[in-house]
């Protein structure tokens, strides 16, 4: 009965994995201003990712910026919901993590450790 809890629960973490791969648009950031004031914000900008099932990936970002970049790097996972980073947009390199979900077929990524003193995150819709 253990073997089989423990299968359950290993399975359902590499199928949230193999849930990254693909490509995806930015739709919405969450934000707080510190001042009560916090939300879903609509994102128009158009900023993608494309997570490859080899653990490289592409984006026109750089996770921070709206900004329209050439990125190209590696991802693994360090926790079953934890992704790491490392990657090169333009010509500046990158190490970061994130600690994902999936929330009504969308991906939300979160910064991790959370370096937002009231919360961040962005929200991607598969494309």
């Amino acid at each position: 009965m253990i073997f089989l809890i423990t299968l359950f629960v290993i399975s359902c973490g590499k199928k949230e994995q193999n849930d990254l791969i693909g490509n995806w648009k930015l739709i919405e950031s969450y934000w707080n201003d510190g001042g009560g004031n916090s939300g879903w914000t609509p994102r128009t900008d158009d900023i993608t990712f494309t997570f490859k099932q080899n653990g490289t990936f592409s984006s026109t970002s750089n996770f921070l910026s709206s900004g329209n970049m050439n990125c190209n790097g590696t991802y693994s996972f360090s926790d079953d919901d934890i992704i790491s980073t490392s990657y090169i947009c333009d010509t500046t390199h990158f190490e970061r993590s994130y600690r994902f979900q999936f929330e009504n077929g969308n991906l939300l990524l979160y910064p991790f450790p959370n370096y937002c003193d009231e919360g961040c995150a962005d929200k991607y819709v598969r494309r």
